[in-house]
């Protein structure tokens, strides 16, 4: 996995966790969850692009909206917990690029 695609997921993981945690805020502007939605669309395309299947972004989804799988947000992770985050996406034998 090249560094443009582990920054897109990166960037992804982030969106769509500000996007669950945030799905219920009413202090919110719906033109705030636009934004990020159609941020979050973009990233998702560029991820395609770059050969994600979309299988494995279903499989970020699921894991990001399982409250237990993401008790802060990526940029928070460490390397460690981002390995295992991985991992648990692309499955056991990926290999993570840096």
């Amino acid at each position: 996995m090249n560094e443009t695609i582990k920054k897109l997921l990166k960037r992804y993981v982030q969106l769509t966790s500000w996007f669950v945690a945030n799905e219920s805020n009413q202090n919110l502007s719906v033109d705030q969850f636009e934004t990020v939605l159609s941020e979050i669309g973009t990233v998702e395309t560029q991820l395609f692009k770059g050969g994600v299947s979309l299988f494995a972004i279903d499989r970020i989804i699921k894991l990001v909206t399982d409250k237990n799988s993401l008790d802060k947000p990526i940029s928070e992770l460490t390397e460690d917990q981002q390995l295992k985050l991985f991992k648990a996406i692309f499955g056991e034998e990926a290999e993570w690029q840096t």
